[in-house]
């Protein structure tokens, strides 16, 4: 288990403060992109004690990547509240970003949720944002003592702070959901020990 002991920072900005910025049109799949900051910079998600119970995804691209976090349980709420008033403020917006007035039922059956929670509420919720693996924009990793160390090669079962940048809203024919990166990852070595 992670070694930080601070009190996870549980804030999310009221989604109805969120700026939608220009739709951007891509051709390619008739995809829509909604750009969103808040208070004219990125809105970003500090999550504590985060728990990767997968290795990041191999479906995507070379360069980005799907890492499940399992959360802490008192994120849950919050990011149900987070979804409940992202689909009510999309809903007042529909015409503008799907070209016609779309109503919450509809939205929601939609909606390609980030967050995973299970029905029974056996497992912890978990969260899916991407990991940059190359490029300008690649995903800084970060030890204990906040120094930067090389991307892990393993990812299932590592321990971890993130920082996780909800970039925006995409839109596809019949589906839509938002956007997210991790852009820093701090990660907490194993206390397990070697039983021989």
């Amino acid at each position: 288990m992670a070694t930080d002991k601070t009190v996870p920072q549980i804030q999310i900005p009221p989604v109805s403060q969120w700026k939608f910025g220009e739709i951007l049109y891509i051709p390619e799949g008739n995809k829509r992109y909604i750009p969103i900051c808040y208070n004219g910079s990125d809105l970003v998600l500090h999550l504590s004690r985060c728990f990767a119970p997968f290795a990041v995804s191999q479906y995507d691209t070379k360069d980005k990547r799907s890492l499940v976090s399992q959360l802490q349980p008192e994120w849950s709420s919050v990011l149900d509240c987070m979804t409940d008033c992202l689909i009510h403020e999309v809903s007042e917006k529909s015409e503008l970003f799907f070209g016609r007035v779309i109503d919450q039922d509809t939205l929601r059956a939609m909606y390609k949720n980030l967050v995973r929670q299970d029905e029974k509420f056996r497992y912890p919720s978990t969260l899916s944002a991407k990991v940059n693996l190359i490029g300008v924009n690649k995903t800084r990793f970060w030890d204990e003592k906040k120094t930067r160390i090389e991307t892990p090669t393993e990812f299932q079962g590592m321990h971890y702070n993130a920082i996780v940048h909800i970039k925006g809203i995409y839109i596809q024919d019949n589906s839509w959901g938002i956007f997210a990166n991790i852009t820093d990852c701090q990660v907490f070595t194993s206390s397990v020990n070697c039983p021989f």
